[in-house]
C-alpha cells in the first residue's frame, strides 16, 4: 500500500508603515499581509493507486492598524543600578 502527500510552499507578501506623531509622544502603524493574494494552497494525494488533487484559497489578507500613546514623565532620572545580594557576596569572597 502506498500513500503520498505533496504540498506546495506558500509565499506571502507583507508591507507596513509606522509614523511617530506629536513629538514622539505617539506612534501610528499600519500593515497589510498577502498584498497580492498570493497564498493559495494545493495538494496532490496518492493512496492505493488513486490520485487526488485539491486546490483552494483562504482569507489570508489582513489589514492591521495600531495607535500607541506614550504617557508619563520623560524627564525622570534614570533608575540607579542595584546589585543583588549574590553579586555583593561574590565580591566579598574574592570573586568577580
Amino acid at each position: 500500500m502506498e500513500w503520498l502527500l505533496q504540498n506546495r510552499s506558500n509565499r506571502i507578501g507583507r508591507s507596513g508603515f509606522a509614523k511617530k506623531l506629536l513629538g514622539d509622544q505617539a506612534t501610528f502603524k499600519i500593515s497589510v499581509t498577502d498584498i497580492f493574494f498570493t497564498a493559495p494552497w494545493s495538494s496532490v494525494n496518492t493512496y492505493a493507486g488513486i490520485i487526488s488533487r485539491a486546490n483552494g484559497n483562504w482569507e489570508s489578507r489582513q489589514f492591521r492598524a495600531a495607535f500607541t500613546w506614550r504617557f508619563g514623565n520623560k524627564q525622570m532620572k534614570n533608575t540607579r543600578q542595584r546589585s543583588t545580594g549574590s553579586e555583593s557576596e561574590q565580591k566579598r569572597i574574592g570573586g568577580e
